[in-house]
C-alpha cells in the first residue's frame, strides 16, 4: 500500500484501508451527507472483503485522484496571474483539466518513473 505496512495481519489491514477510505471520501465529496460518506466508506473504497485485483485497482484509482488534486494545485498561481477570479478557479480546473479523464484515464510511467496518463489519444504526466 504504497509504502504502509507489509503485514498479513487482518486488522491491521482493514485499518490502514479504512483510513484510505475515509480520506478519499473527505476529497470526493467535501460537503457529503452521512448517507454518501457511508457509501462512499463502504462501497466505493478498497476493504478486506474484497479480492486483491479490486483492492489493487481501487487503490490506483484513489492515488490518481490524489495525484490530480496535487496537479490542480499547481494550476492555481499561474490562473490567478491571468488575473482569474478566485471563486471560479475550480469550474476552470474541471474545463481544461477534466478529473474524470484524468483520475480515470489508463496509467503508465515513463523510464524516469514519471506516472503518465492517456488523455486525448497521448500518454502526457
Amino acid at each position: 500500500m504504497g509504502g504502509g505496512p507489509q503485514s498479513t495481519n487482518y486488522q491491521e489491514l482493514a485499518k490502514y484501508l479504512g483510513n484510505a477510505a475515509a480520506q478519499q471520501a473527505q476529497a470526493n465529496f467535501p460537503g457529503a451527507t452521512q448517507s454518501e460518506v457511508h457509501m462512499q466508506f463502504n462501497e466505493l473504497s478498497p476493504n478486506v472483503s474484497m479480492d486483491d485485483a479490486t483492492i489493487k485497482k481501487l487503490l490506483n484509482t484513489n492515488i490518481r485522484s490524489t495525484d490530480y488534486a496535487l496537479k490542480s494545485a499547481s494550476h492555481v498561481k499561474d490562473y490567478l496571474a491571468q488575473g482569474n477570479e478566485p471563486t471560479n478557479f475550480a469550474k476552470w480546473n474541471q474545463k481544461y483539466y477534466d478529473r474524470d479523464k484524468l483520475v480515470n484515464a489508463p496509467m503508465a510511467t515513463n523510464a524516469q518513473g514519471q506516472r503518465l496518463y492517456f488523455v486525448n489519444g497521448k500518454w502526457v504526466p
